[in-house]
């Protein structure tokens, strides 16, 4: 079995179906993919009649099985494995289990199972052990679980290592809580653990997200100082998180870096095309290109996709259709982000039958329209109030079965509560929990409105009693929302009781909401009130 496992982790990755005339490249994939699972799964059942007649095997080929089952998210092999293990009274060691833990991830019961097999058989844990726990309790979001890994390490008397760091800063990262980030790199740096570039790109990714550049210029002065080489994934975060902060000349000194590193990798020049794009910069676009071809790097699907974003965004048509010329002479088929893309720009153009012809032609290339595709589409209708366009976009969401989102009914929301269509309003409402959809603070404050606008002041109440009991905030749009409908209806305490709110979440009104409640104000109380 070793042997054959050998041969099969060695191997290329298989591509047993030669491109025909006749089939997509979506459908050629999809052959591809469905060949490779039928040989995976001839392999594993293969494996198991091995085991089933010599069972009494060392835990290393245990262990390679139930790594290779892992792999390829075999869970029915990997449970007849563990029986036949039990049925022979092999004892299995850490490294099963600690196997078995990323086997089932997802199954919250039957991780508790074998932890108390493995204490039962009083098989010793060791830090990888661990770190699979912390990695599993982290995934299914039990906190208090995840919490106790440290005491539990602590009273086995196992140390944690970068990985069990790395994790924890993973996690803290995604939360957002960037001191408690910055505590556990410094502990790290206490224990003298070593640190890698993974670890740097994930903390230079959550610093540049928060727009921290001081952390993150910092953070490129200790990868030196550590003899830390940066790789592809650092300097593309880098020219990502600069580039959203348009902070241009720090890209240059990044691409001066990539060139002493010898670094050239299409997926950053991509991202340097997205970061000039959205900031209207296509003359560095056009460089950027240029450069491209000197490299002799050929642009990929995602480069077009990208330049057709920022291209339509801009309402650039004639560079837009320019791109897609380019794609076809390259052989190059557009996916299912560049018709989205196409969909979205046209129809904040209000291009309606150009956004409708981007649609027949993702059906006439076999790939189905996502929810987002018709998000795009009920947002451009919905603004210049297209109610029947609306009504046929959701049926054909219908056919698709197609899942809506929140944005979905955020769109449609706000479209019906514009109108004073308060009954389809209800409806929406319904399906939302029917779904279990939970309303976000943009559905919340479209409720606000359009209630506000009708005058149905007991409505908008109800509404911000809903806010409280699902723990959101009024934000900004919520108290410009309140002011607006309780000035124009003179209703003087509920101005007051918002002025109250407003300051209490420290909110600053827009210029014209605050120009609004001035004159109101002035005009109740005199203008001698300050």
């Amino acid at each position: 079995p070793l042997r054959m496992l050998r041969t099969i982790f060695c191997r290329p990755r298989v591509v047993p179906f030669k491109q025909s005339a006749n089939l997509s490249d979506h459908q050629h994939v999809y052959a591809n993919q469905h060949i490779q699972t039928s040989l995976k799964t001839r392999v594993s059942d293969s494996l198991l009649e091995l085991m089933k007649k010599e069972p009494n095997k060392h835990n290393r080929i245990y262990n390679s099985l139930f790594s290779y089952f892992s792999h390829s998210t075999n869970m029915r092999c990997a449970e007849q494995l563990w029986e036949i293990m039990n049925q022979n009274g092999k004892i299995p060691d850490v490294k099963v289990y600690t196997t078995l833990n990323k086997c089932y991830s997802q199954n919250k019961q039957r991780i508790e199972e074998l932890r108390k097999h493995m204490s039962d058989h009083k098989v010793q844990p060791n830090t990888t052990y661990f770190n699979s726990l912390l990695q599993h309790y982290i995934d299914s979001e039990n906190k208090e679980a995840y919490e106790k890994i440290f005491d539990e390490m602590k009273e086995a008397g196992i140390k944690a290592d970068g990985i069990t760091y790395s994790i924890l800063i993973s996690q803290n990262r995604k939360a957002g809580k960037l001191d408690e980030v910055l505590k556990l790199k410094n502990e790290m740096e206490q224990l003298k653990l070593k640190s890698n570039v993974i670890l740097y790109n994930s903390l230079i990714d959550s610093f540049g997200k928060a727009g921290n550049f001081d952390e993150v210029n910092r953070l490129r002065r200790d990868m030196v100082k550590l003899g830390i080489k940066p790789n592809v994934i650092t300097f593309n975060s880098l020219v990502v998180c600069y580039g959203k902060a348009k902070r241009f000349k720090e890209i240059t000194e990044i691409l001066d870096e990539m060139d002493q590193a010898n670094i050239q990798d299409i997926r950053i020049l991509n991202s340097l095309i997205n970061s000039y794009g959205r900031a209207g910069r296509f003359k560095e676009v056009q460089e950027v290109r240029k450069h491209m071809n000197s490299l002799d790097l050929k642009p990929d699907v995602m480069t077009f996709n990208l330049m057709v974003d920022c291209y339509g965004r801009a309402e650039k048509f004639e560079e837009v259709n320019q791109l897609r010329s380019e794609m076809a002479k390259l052989g190059i088929e557009p996916d299912i982000i560049t018709f989205n893309s196409l969909v979205d720009c046209y129809g904040r153009a209000k291009k309606f039958n150009e956004m409708n012809e981007a649609l027949e032609e993702m059906k006439k290339a076999n790939i189905q329209p996502e929810t987002k595709t018709l998000n795009s589409m009920l947002n451009s209708y919905g603004k210049v109030g297209e109610l029947d366009k609306i009504k046929e976009i959701r049926k054909q969401m219908n056919n698709l079965s197609l899942m809506p989102s929140v944005f979905t009914f955020n769109t449609m929301i706000h479209v019906y509560g514009k109108a004073e269509e308060f009954e389809e309003v209800n409806q929406l409402r319904s399906e939302m929990a029917k779904l279990g959809i939970e309303p976000d603070i943009i559905t919340f404050n479209s409720l606000v409105d359009c209630y506000g606008r009708a005058k149905k002041f007991k409505e908008v109440n109800d509404v911000l009693d809903e806010m409280k009991q699902a723990n959101i905030q009024p934000d900004i749009q919520t108290i410009s929302s309140l002011v607006n409908c309780y000035v124009k209806n003179d209703r003087y305490e509920e101005v007051e009781k918002t002025i109250v709110e407003m300051k209490r979440l420290n909110t600053h009104l827009d210029h014209g909401t605050k120009e609004r409640l001035s004159r109101y104000l002035k005009l109740r109380n005199g203008p001698d009130q300050k």
